[in-house]
């Protein structure tokens, strides 16, 4: 009930569940929202305890990428899972396609930043601190029929640049921004007419 961790209680514990719509309209008599929903799982995911989702993005209907970092934000991995068949069972298991963190896109010890976004209302100053780096690109911008999608990782010399994985599943990023400035605020909108993010 408590909104924010506050000493001396515990941390909120988050988990990923995807709800099969389709089967259980389909078949509603036979099946019921708990035999319809499973959890998301994949290796090395950290103790619930100590983990943060940071991200939860559907890259098209049947693809599901999700950031996880642990609590001191210094570790992490992106994961896609894909749903082409009605999944069975209580859970469903994820690949890991990217590393975070020191052994990972950062490569450095320090925290995996999340975009800030700043905004201002009655005199007051908000900072809501989000991880919303991933754009799923179109059918009509992939290279091939797999879906893919941008994100804003580091390049050489520790800034934040727009990369494209495409396929959905690559490990090494193609980046489309580069130099000595950041990307920031996130990935609003793509325009592939004129060649602007």
């Amino acid at each position: 009930m408590i909104k924010y961790p506050k000493p001396g209680f515990n941390n909120p514990i988050a988990s990923v569940h995807v709800f099969d719509l389709a089967s259980y309209l389909e078949y509603p008599e036979l099946l019921s929202p708990a035999e319809s929903t499973a959890e998301l799982q994949w290796t090395g995911r950290f103790p619930s305890d100590n983990s943060v989702l940071s991200q939860v993005t559907w890259l098209d209907d049947s693809t599901l990428i999700v950031k996880e970092v642990n609590r001191a934000a210094d570790n992490g991995s992106v994961v896609l899972f894909s749903f082409f068949e009605q999944f069975e069972g209580e859970t469903v298991s994820g690949q890991v396609v990217r590393r975070l963190g020191r052994d990972g896109e950062e490569a450095d010890e320090g925290w995996i930043d999340p975009v800030s976004v700043l905004f201002t209302t009655q005199g007051f100053v908000f900072i809501i601190l989000q991880d919303r780096n991933i754009y799923p690109l179109p059918p009509s911008l992939r290279s091939g029929d797999s879906p893919a999608y941008l994100d804003i990782v580091p390049w050489r010399g520790g800034y934040n640049h727009i990369a494209l994985f495409d396929p959905a599943d690559s490990t090494t990023p193609r980046f489309l921004t580069s130099g000595p400035w950041e990307v920031t605020g996130g990935i609003q909108a793509v325009d592939a007419q004129r060649g602007l993010m």
